[in-house]
């Protein structure tokens, strides 16, 4: 079986530039997050993060009075 023979020019680095102008970096754009989007990104997800932890401090300070109460109920269920 005879390999058919191919004309290809040896790549040189102008061809190489060439190609990852017009298809690699598009390429990339598309699928990777650009400085901008990923800052955007990073503000929202500690506005996310914040709101959340807030959130769980204040649940967490009602569970604690809730606690409280429960303890000194038992208390007074004792001393009677």
């Amino acid at each position: 079986m005879k390999k058919a023979k191919v004309n290809q020019k040896p790549l040189t680095l102008g061809v190489l530039v060439e190609y990852n102008q017009k298809v690699f970096l598009p390429a990339l754009d598309a699928h990777l997050a650009t400085k901008t989007e990923f800052k955007e990104f990073k503000k929202e997800f500690k506005e996310f993060k914040n709101e959340n932890l807030t959130n769980q401090d204040k649940m967490l300070k009602k569970l604690d009075t809730l606690l409280i109460e429960k303890v000194a109920r038992e208390h007074r269920e004792e001393k009677k």
